[in-house]
């Protein structure tokens, strides 16, 4: 038995759900992914969404010039924190370490975790699994060496090159032991 709710436009299961409240009248929309993308409604709600973001960058800058926080100032692109408030995004890529708490704080704001795990391209779920894979082993690999358990980083050191194989990725350096 399929316990997924209809699409509210042609009835296939809705993977969009939202609440729309006005004067008091609450109505339940749910729409399937291609009824979504053809939804003027919802292209409307993605500006409110950054804005949310916005005021959220805004207001956690506040809250940190209040408790007399030094402002950061990113070492490449010499952003600083009220600036970040002010234009709600990077500067450059060295922004991302600078201002990592803020930014984190936002997305937790927005969703439940950090890491995403929505829906991804067709194909691409074995391809991401093993990338997931190769980036866990790597960690335990240089774990394992930093514990100076070389036995385990052996082995570990096998493991990941049985998936760059399955990646299709050529390394033509030598291993990292």
């Amino acid at each position: 038995m399929d316990d997924s709710i209809p699409c509210s436009i042609c009835g296939q299961p809705a993977n969009v759900h939202w609440t729309k409240v006005i004067n008091d009248k609450v109505t339940n929309i749910h729409l399937c992914e291609s009824c979504a993308a053809k939804s003027n409604e919802i292209h409307s709600l993605i500006l409110p969404l950054a804005q949310i973001a916005l005021s959220i960058i805004k207001s956690k800058i506040k809250e940190d010039e209040a408790d007399d926080a030094p402002a950061k100032k990113c070492p490449r692109c010499g952003l600083t924190t009220s600036e970040f408030a002010r234009i709600g995004r990077p500067g450059c890529v060295h922004c991302y370490s600078t201002f990592d708490e803020e930014i984190s704080q936002i997305i937790l704001r927005i969703q439940p975790g950090k890491k995403h795990k929505g829906k991804r391209p067709v194909g691409s779920t074995l391809k991401s699994a093993l990338y997931e894979a190769l980036v866990d082993a790597q960690a335990r690999m240089n774990n394992a060496i930093k514990t100076e358990n070389y036995e385990d980083a052996a082995n570990l050191r096998d493991e990941i090159k049985k998936i760059e194989v399955s990646l299709g990725i050529m390394n033509d350096k030598p291993a990292s032991l």
